[in-house]
């Protein structure tokens, strides 16, 4: 099955393919790469990518994946490219009234990209976040107005935090 992985603000259409044993391929946009995977414990996967072996911590929860490879952090939100599509039309034709813009991860906030009043258009973006050293851009879910900024640049935030309000 398709999905979708953001990764830094950019889309990225992935497949992942089992096939034998412990061998995958994966997908990605129009490379393919072949790779060796067997889950060691909890989170922990070792992976064997072009003849180079990789031990991963894969954590993931609500479609929001935390990878660690050799120290560097990664967060990736990841969905299956069916609901990606049911998402945007739904998003375009049954978002009405005030929408509040939280936050899914603990975080500080990097640049405020709209202010008070300002127009908004749908998946705009409004607010960079960093979270795991990773920048991601919070965008709008609908047209609209913004009325209120719950949040100031270089604030540290928890998860499930309000930070704007769209009309």
């Amino acid at each position: 099955m398709p999905y979708i992985a953001e990764i830094d603000g950019k889309e990225h259409r992935i497949e992942i393919e089992k096939n034998e044993n412990n061998f995958y391929s994966i997908i990605i946009g129009d490379k393919k790469y072949k790779f060796d995977a067997v889950h060691s414990e909890h989170s922990l996967y070792s992976l064997i990518l072009n003849g180079k072996s990789y031990e991963i911590d894969l954590d993931g929860k609500d479609g929001v994946c935390s990878i660690l490879i050799k120290g560097e952090h990664y967060v990736v939100n990841v969905i299956n490219e069916k609901k990606k599509g049911l998402r945007t039309k739904s998003r375009e034709h049954t978002i009405e009234g005030k929408q509040s813009i939280i936050t899914e991860m603990p975080g500080k906030v990097v640049k405020i990209l709209v202010q008070k009043g300002n127009e908004v258009k749908l998946n705009q973006g409004l607010i960079v976040i960093e979270a795991m050293k990773m920048e991601n851009e919070l965008k709008s879910p609908k047209n609209g107005k913004v009325i209120e900024i719950n949040i100031k640049e270089g604030e540290t935030v928890e998860g499930g935090t309000a930070l704007m309000l769209i009309e």
